[in-house]
């Protein structure tokens, strides 16, 4: 794993892998997955996040998965992952980042109601 460290950029310097932010489009689930120099890890660790939204099929809403797969050249392929059901997003979300975690993101993004949400939850929170 490539993990940008602080302070490992020249001063001055953004860090080359900071996350792209997205509020707009479809609201939809990205999964963003670090790519290792072990591919046979990569791709259980792909397996397990697959067989857990299958576990939340959509019914009669829909909310859309994108998998964000961070190479370690540093370019980013994304790929479309069916749909899970909305309302299964609060639970779905942590057990994904578990699988994932240090080497992932799990997180909604799009549409404005997201992020309506998250402003409701920063002043609920006091932040």
């Amino acid at each position: 794993m490539i993990a940008e460290q602080p302070g490992s950029y020249g001063e001055g310097e953004a860090p080359r892998r900071a996350e792209r932010e997205e509020p707009s489009g479809p609201r939809r689930l990205r999964i963003q997955v670090e790519e290792t120099t072990d591919e046979a890890a990569d791709l259980r660790r792909i397996r397990k996040l697959c067989a857990a939204l299958d576990r939340y099929p959509a019914t009669s809403e829909a909310l859309p998965v994108e998998f964000c797969i961070r190479r370690r050249d540093q370019s980013e392929q994304r790929l479309a992952r069916g749909t899970v059901a909305p309302a299964a997003a609060e639970r779905l979300i942590p057990e994904l980042q578990a699988l994932l975690g240090v080497l992932g993101t799990v997180r909604e993004v799009g549409a404005a109601e997201v992020a309506e949400r998250e402003r409701e939850l920063a002043v609920v929170g006091g932040g």
